[in-house]
């Protein structure tokens, strides 16, 4: 009885997922309101860019980036499907038939996705299943599903497959199939430095409340009001395989030093928690503060901790909000001469043209007449 409660829980929630989505994409199709929320969207992007936040180098260099992030993301939950499926196989995790279909529908996904076949519908559907249907069939829910899900979902929606998929290949070669492929994008619309910027903005957003859920949550826990929690973690050899024993050697070498470091560190990470959204939007310098925190405490879970998976997902997730330039962007690379595309190409500076000097006027045209022709002299007697 408890086991259909579960499924009829998790199919609820599907449904209230879905009927969310039917409710934006019925208010996008009503002008008045879709026209007042996109003057919104727009001034909200307009602001976020001014402080330089969220910026575009130029439209085709964002777009093999959001690509090159859809081929490691999908990567990666594709290869912890498979590892689900044997060790489900083997009678580990949960073996069930209906876990195991729900972990096969997903490795399906991932492994479309990478290839990019249908690529902004399939990374949608697998952002959507991922944390509701497939970990919850599992038994197997995690707070690295909730990000992917955040990451896929701002993907799907920029929307990915341009570039780097066979999608792209097939709409470049034409046919009757590379049409039915050019309509469907069509249907999602073109990238823009404007959705750029919205897309990632909401996502910063969405994971910003994950981030202060937990640190309130960890404010009631009194490992980490009494600022012991990251000494403990160091310590523990179950959560810190690798140095434990380094970390105890440090100390018994020095205590003081030892738990004064400790401590600071997690009085820094719940101010991080809590106000990671004020931090990153109030101006550069606790900007970047805040990103070079939260980058290092991903390395940090993936390497020390035992949440290497997370780890990558938040990473990746820090890639998509603030690697604003990839390393093959200059301005201008790939723009077809005299295109502008929806809301722009790019945020970077263009160069002015040299101003044509203003003709002279008119007592600077008498002189230079004067200087070209010498006036006549009077006639000698």
């Amino acid at each position: 009885m408890d086991l259909w409660v579960a499924e009829l829980t998790h199919v609820v929630d599907l449904l209230v997922y879905c009927a969310i989505l039917g409710g934006c994409v019925a208010a996008a199709c009503m002008r008045p309101i879709a026209g007042t929320f996109d003057r919104l969207l727009l001034w909200w992007a307009a602001l976020l860019r001014s402080r330089g936040l969220f910026r575009v180098a130029d439209l085709p260099s964002e777009q093999r980036r959001l690509d090159l992030l859809r081929i490691a993301c999908t990567t990666l939950v594709g290869a912890q499907f498979a590892r689900n499926l044997a060790s489900g196989a083997g009678g580990g995790l949960d073996g069930t038939p209906l876990a195991m279909g729900a972990q096969s529908v997903g490795l399906l996904l991932a492994v479309l996705a990478l290839a990019g076949i249908a690529a902004p519908l399939v990374t949608l559907m697998l952002a959507v299943l991922l944390n509701v249907i497939v970990d919850g069939l599992s038994n197997s829910p995690s707070l690295g599903s909730m990000v992917l899900s955040m990451l896929l979902a701002a993907l799907a929606l920029a929307p990915v497959g341009r570039a780097y998929s066979i999608d792209a290949s097939l709409m470049r070669r034409g046919g009757p199939l590379g049409r039915f492929v050019r309509r469907m994008y069509a249907v999602w619309g073109p990238l823009s430095v404007q959705r750029a910027t919205l897309i990632r903005s909401l996502a910063f957003l969405l994971y910003g409340l994950v981030a202060l859920h937990s640190g309130l949550s960890h404010l009631r826990e009194d490992g980490w009001t009494s600022g012991s929690m990251t000494a403990w973690l160091l310590a523990a050899p179950t959560t810190n395989s690798l140095a434990a024993s380094l970390a105890d050697g440090l100390y018994r070498a020095a205590p003081t030093a030892y738990s004064l470091l400790t401590r600071c560190a997690t009085y820094l990470m719940l101010v991080w928690y809590v106000g990671l959204i004020p931090l990153v939007l109030l101006g550069r310098p606790t900007r970047w503060w805040a990103i070079v925190w939260g980058g290092g405490f991903f390395v940090f879970s993936i390497v020390v901790l035992p949440l290497r998976t997370l780890g990558a997902y938040e990473l990746l997730l820090w890639a998509l909000l603030f690697w604003d330039r990839p390393f093959w962007s200059r301005p201008g690379l790939g723009l077809p001469h005299g295109q502008v595309a929806a809301g722009g190409t790019r945020d970077t500076p263009t160069r002015r043209r040299a101003r044509r000097p203003r003709p002279p006027g008119r007592s600077a045209r008498a002189s230079a007449r004067s200087t070209r022709s010498p006036s006549r002299s009077a006639p000698s007697c």
